[in-house]
């Protein structure tokens, strides 16, 4: 939701502009980064740290392939071992089907 320009709303901590969309890539990716680096001082360098990364939203306005790749670049300059790449979000309405709606029917 950090990476997500639809749903990072919070511009006075990340970014101000357009409130709805809280200002620039770099900034909605701090808590992650943040979170990476404390890992790494807390575990050392013979930690494995690994990040699953949503890599696109599939949504007008959402977190772009080409977003994620910026920060999938910058978890690797940060040391991250694993990356876990997925994509969607239930907004976008990718994870719903008319089965799968309606459990029964599957039955």
């Amino acid at each position: 939701s950090f990476l997500n320009p639809r749903a990072n709303n919070r511009a006075s901590l990340f970014g101000e502009g357009d409130p709805y969309h809280a200002g620039e890539l770099t900034r909605r990716a701090r808590p992650l980064m943040d979170a990476v680096r404390a890992v790494r001082a807390a575990c050392g360098p013979a930690f494995c740290i690994s990040v699953k990364l949503n890599s696109a939203d599939f949504q007008e306005g959402g977190l772009t392939a080409d977003e994620a790749r910026e920060v999938a670049l910058s978890l690797q300059r940060e040391g991250v071992d694993l990356l876990e790449l997925t994509g969607g979000n239930y907004e976008s309405g990718i994870y719903f089907d008319e089965t799968s709606a309606n459990p029964a029917s599957l039955a």
